[in-house]
């Protein structure tokens, strides 16, 4: 259920309501519709219960994962867990998406300002590395 929500909200509601997308193969790649010269995309409402629902998903799950954890339902916390990382990782898509600007307008690094989760992520390696003696 939770897939089919990721993608339902990231190449439907993300593309209709708010004018973003994004995807990732090797970097995280951007379409919003400030490519277009538009100064507004869609309606504003839509646009505030489009990020509302995003902060409000991120701190439901939160509060799922705490439940979880001090009701000592460990399963139930990894899934959650799961599903954590899955709504950080599409609200960082989505702000990479909000902030970007077209190739002729980017900053020296060329994501505008937007945390790059996966050279976060490649800082702590692979599961494997965990277990290796030094």
């Amino acid at each position: 259920m939770k897939s089919i929500d990721f993608y339902v909200s990231q190449n439907i509601f993300g593309r209709k309501l708010v004018g973003l997308r994004w995807s990732y193969d090797t970097d995280f790649k951007y379409e919003s519709y400030k490519q277009y010269n538009l100064k507004e995309y869609g309606n504003k409402l839509d646009s505030v219960v489009f990020w509302y629902n995003m902060y409000a998903s991120l701190l439901i799950w939160g509060l799922f994962a705490v439940v979880s954890l001090f009701g000592f339902k460990f399963i139930y916390f990894f899934i959650v867990l799961y599903c954590l990382s899955l709504e950080v990782y599409q609200y960082n898509g989505y702000r990479g998406a909000y902030y970007f600007k077209p190739e002729n307008e980017q900053g020296s690094n060329g994501n505008n300002g937007a945390v790059d989760i996966m050279d976060l992520l490649k800082g702590f390696g692979n599961v494997t590395t965990l277990f290796q003696r030094e």
